[in-house]
């Protein structure tokens, strides 16, 4: 019975010993195989970088130039105006933006007396893609200035625009004033407009009397005036108060 259950007991163990001999050699034969190929054993997965797709860079937005700014037309902005004015009498300041081919720098004006003055500016070209207006005010105190307030003309490409105001003193002085002068640009495409100054222009006009004089030569004048025609009123005065005085006698 002993040596039978020792037979038993001889046969499992060699049977483990076979099972164990058989996991021995086939992790030396895989850890032989790894060697050779030279695969690193698995690991656990790691967060990898993002990678750039050679499909992304062709589809990416490409960085444009800057747009270039719009060619600039040059102008001559001429100035008239009268530098002396008869008070209770009317003239006209005008301003007018021309294009001069000719390149003539020296304004000329249109009624006699008057002083000109003109500059050269420089406008956006873009009357392709903007309905262009110039719009002028005069600013004078102590002046009837007609029209009041701004005006505004179509500005287009190759033509003049002029502008006119009639300007009456009330009083004998020295007036001054300004021209204000802005472009407006409208888009044709219905977006927002924008306003630019082009120019402001300073005129000075004295007022006179009917001879020419002006300031305190007409007021001193006037008082003169005033006495001479006191003196004439009393040579006037005093033979009729005699002639009186006799007839009473």
């Amino acid at each position: 019975m002993s040596s039978s259950w020792i037979s038993i007991a001889m046969q499992s163990i060699r049977s483990h010993l076979s099972l164990t001999s058989l996991a021995i050699l086939m992790l030396v034969m895989h850890l032989s195989a790894c060697a050779t190929t030279g695969a690193p054993p698995a690991m656990a997965p790691e967060a990898s970088l993002p990678t750039l797709n050679p499909t992304d860079v062709a589809s990416a937005p490409l960085l444009t130039p800057t747009q270039a700014p719009a060619i600039l037309e040059a102008r001559r902005l001429n100035l008239e105006w009268p530098p002396t004015i008869r008070v209770g009498d009317s003239d006209v300041i005008r301003l007018t933006l021309e294009v001069d081919d000719q390149g003539n720098l020296t304004p000329t004006a249109q009624i006699e007396g008057h002083e000109t003055r003109g500059e050269t500016v420089f406008i956006p070209d873009l009357y392709d893609t903007h309905n262009v207006l110039a719009e002028a005010r005069l600013d004078m105190s102590g002046m009837q200035v007609t029209p009041e307030g701004e005006v505004s003309e179509p500005l287009a490409p190759g033509q003049s625009v002029s502008f006119f105001w009639s300007v009456r003193p009330v009083d004998v002085g020295t007036y001054r004033g300004t021209i204000w002068m802005h472009l407006r640009f409208i888009p044709l495409d219905g977006s927002a407009e924008s306003r630019k100054p082009l120019t402001a222009q300073l005129v000075e006009v004295r007022a006179v009397n009917f001879l020419g004089l002006g300031g305190l030569a007409a007021r001193l004048l006037g008082v003169l005036g005033t006495l001479v025609g006191s003196v004439l009123g009393l040579d006037n005065i005093i033979p009729w108060v005699i002639k009186r005085f006799r007839r009473k006698k």
